[in-house]
């Protein structure tokens, strides 16, 4: 395509980028909102009795929304024969959702006179839309426990520019 004419000022001289990005998913820490401790401060933690972890990833997406991770891990602390204590579940065991972005770019140089260029760019950011979900909700006691109610961004993005060059 890069034989001069019309040919090749419309098709000719395309550049194309991309960016793939694979990132594992950031980790929670279960709570509850009993008070097992009689503390003030701190987190308030349920028991692990399993791990919450253990749940297939290759489940329908529809069902991963509903319940991310296995609830049943985790049982609120209650007390024991009247004795205040801590729950025994530690910090940031539950893993989330992964993230994986696909953002690609194109763009074309036409030249005006030898020293001006007109460049023509298009970008896509989360090329394939597909959907990067928050975390789960990790609190015991609450109705949304194990579910992904948000996103953690913004849906596919397009933007298409054109730069002066001189």
């Amino acid at each position: 395509m890069n034989r001069g004419g019309v040919t090749d000022w419309i098709l000719g001289g395309w550049q194309i980028n991309g960016i793939t990005s694979m990132v594992s998913g950031s980790p929670s820490t279960p709570g509850q909102n009993f008070n097992s401790a009689n503390t003030d401060t701190g987190s308030r933690r349920p028991d692990v009795i399993g791990d919450p972890n253990a749940i297939s990833r290759s489940r329908p997406r529809s069902e991963q929304i509903q319940q991310f991770f296995n609830t049943a891990a985790f049982r609120r602390a209650d007390l024991t024969n009247g004795t205040y204590r801590f729950g025994n579940a530690g910090r940031n065991i539950i893993i989330g959702p992964g993230v994986y972005l696909y953002d690609f770019s194109t763009y074309k140089n036409f030249k005006i006179r030898e020293e001006i260029a007109l460049q023509f760019r298009a970008e896509f950011f989360n090329l394939f839309n597909r959907p990067i979900f928050g975390k789960p909700g990790a609190n015991v006691e609450t109705p949304t426990y194990g579910k992904i109610t948000s996103t953690a961004s913004d849906p596919r993005d397009i933007q298409f520019g054109l730069r002066l060059v001189w």
